[in-house]
């Protein structure tokens, strides 16, 4: 096949035209840091970056839900050291006035500092963070206990989702933490039998704090059991997106020093095409003019 100057002419514009689009690209990279502006620049490099944002965007919701997991056990945890001081000090008042040293006088102030403990245990009970009481179970926009101690919120536990298929509960319920366990029936009683000024109730209540005090302390060791749980399920998410992070930034950007010198080598074969290129058009416009 004979090839015409017009040929010759095209191919060397299309020579520069692509050239010149290849010096985009290699602008970009520089200004941008990005191997590639577009998916279809590299559908292949592209699928994997689409892969990784994806798993990224589910590792980032997933340490989320685990810290807000554990911002409402912190509040339980301290929550429930609250209630062990409330407890042990309503064993000490028992055991004082349980003995012939008390009388209806002490045992009327002792009623009046325990009806206090059960009010503060009440406002225990009815934390809220954010905007929502974290002991109501699944009632959160409600106060779960009332002012006598009696438990008004449901005794379904959230739940969230801190991986894969994998759910925890947040908190224990109001329920669980101080009814189950005896905490208000035991204050109730303590405070009813002071007030009555009955010894032998006095001392039988002593009982009802001891058992409440043991639940409180088991559900404390639940709490940090769960916790030690989610710090290690945060190490391995925080591992992981660091992970994730580094093979994106591998599939998807573009080290510097290797942008610019692709960038330089990109110019330098441009100058040469058009030199070339224009020594072409000049031989084809001399021959023309012949």
């Amino acid at each position: 096949m004979r090839i015409t100057d017009a040929m010759v002419y095209t191919r060397s514009l299309q020579q520069v035209e692509n050239q010149f689009n290849a010096l985009d690209q290699a602008s970009a990279q520089v200004s941008t840091g990005q191997r590639n502006a577009t998916i279809s620049d590299d559908p292949v490099a592209g699928g994997q970056v689409m892969q990784i944002d994806a798993a990224t965007r589910g590792v980032t919701q997933y340490l989320r839900n685990i810290s807000s997991v554990q911002t409402g056990l912190s509040g339980e945890e301290s929550t429930l050291n609250q209630l062990t001081d409330l407890l042990s000090r309503a064993k000490e008042l028992a055991t004082e006035q349980a003995g012939s040293n008390g009388d209806a006088q002490t045992r009327a102030a002792a009623g009046a500092e325990v009806s206090q403990l059960l009010a503060q245990a009440v406002s225990l009970g009815n934390l809220k963070i954010g905007d929502q009481y974290v002991f109501a179970g699944t009632a959160t926009d409600a106060e779960p206990f009332q002012a006598d101690g009696s438990y008004v919120g449901n005794t379904a536990q959230r739940q969230a989702e801190i991986g894969n298929g994998v759910t925890v509960n947040t908190t224990h319920t109001g329920a669980q933490l101080f009814v189950d366990s005896g905490a208000m029936q035991s204050l109730t009683a303590l405070q009813n039998a002071l007030n009555s000024n009955d010894s032998n109730a006095i001392l039988a209540s002593m009982t009802g704090l001891d058992t409440a005090f043991d639940a409180t302390q088991n559900n404390l060791a639940d709490v940090g059991a769960r916790t030690d749980a989610l710090t290690s399920a945060t190490n391995a998410f925080t591992a992981q997106q660091t992970s994730l992070s580094t093979a994106r930034s591998n599939a998807a950007d573009i080290p510097i020093e290797e942008a610019s010198l692709n960038l330089a080598s990109i110019q330098t074969a441009l100058q040469a095409g058009l030199l070339a290129t224009s020594k072409i058009l000049n031989t084809s416009l001399v021959n023309y003019l012949q």
